[in-house]
């Protein structure tokens, strides 16, 4: 009997040193994709990211220091699919979605639109009137969730709105 254990030991050791090792994409399907309670999950086409909307009203820079408090920054946005998924952490009970800020801002550079968190500002959502070559020196920071079609706007930054933060995982 302890022949047979021993021999069902090393068999066993003997089929898992001649398995296949994990190749990347089972690792990255296998990968625990947790946020921290009350965020959000969102995986985009290079990175994971937690989300959350903080349905208390700051101005700009207060809602960019309360980001960097909790480990992110205001939310960038780089797909159709990224700027709806944001849009739907806005929604409240009665389906309205407030305007919210998220990261994008001009402060450097009147025409030169940059993301808080550094990424490149390649996807853009303007409303019509609002596209970046008619912006205006004192509104220089990014809203979103702007009339019937939910789309961007720049706005002084002095305005108080909710807003999104975001953080990788």
């Amino acid at each position: 009997m302890k022949a047979l254990s021993v021999s069902l030991v090393l068999g066993f050791f003997l089929t898992l040193s001649q398995a296949a090792p994990l190749n990347t994409t089972t690792q990255m399907m296998m990968k625990d994709h947790y946020c921290p309670y009350g965020w959000s999950h969102f995986e985009d086409h290079f990175e994971d990211h937690c989300y959350i909307f903080i349905n208390s009203n700051k101005t700009w820079i207060e809602a960019e220091n309360y980001c960097l408090f909790v480990g992110g920054n205001l939310a960038s946005v780089h797909s159709y699919e990224e700027d709806h998924f944001l849009r739907s952490l806005t929604k409240d009970g009665t389906y309205n979605f407030p305007l919210t800020w998220i990261g994008g801002n001009n402060a450097i550079h009147l025409a030169v639109w940059l993301w808080s968190d550094g990424y490149k500002f390649e996807y853009e959502n303007w409303a019509r009137g609002f596209q970046m070559h008619q912006m205006n020196e004192t509104e220089r920071c990014l809203q979103m969730n702007y009339g019937l079609l939910k789309k961007w706007i720049n706005t002084s930054c002095n305005k108080t709105l909710p807003f999104i933060c975001a953080k990788m995982m």
